[in-house]
């Protein structure tokens, strides 16, 4: 399972949400649930797996917390071996937003 909190300064992006961490190139086929808050409207996500777009760039749940399983897991997707998951998140307004991600994998 990954998870992470990160605050998304105005105006700016994330390009990597999950950058670093071990899961983030996978050795063997895994399943990917994931899901994704915001702390106010104006947070969006796109998301690639490889050479493949899973979510054109959309509005994230609001909820001051990580998102609740199974109610707000938005993306079901296979990650192949080798293949690089880039969740980037977008911040559309003035102030500092905190964005929360959860991804809950296993092999497929």
């Amino acid at each position: 399972m990954q998870m992470k909190r990160e605050t998304v300064l105005l105006t700016a992006t994330s390009t990597a949400f999950f950058s670093g961490d071990p899961f983030e190139i996978p050795q063997q086929p895994l399943l990917a649930n994931a899901g994704f808050t915001g702390s106010a409207t104006g947070l969006v996500l796109a998301v690639t797996v490889g050479s493949r777009l899973i979510q054109v760039e959309s509005p994230v749940d609001i909820l001051g917390t990580f998102p609740v399983i199974p109610d707000q897991m938005q993306m079901t997707y296979v990650a192949m071996p080798n293949e690089r998951q880039v969740y980037q998140v977008r911040n559309t307004t003035g102030g500092s937003l905190t964005g929360r991600g959860l991804v809950l994998l296993q092999p497929a």
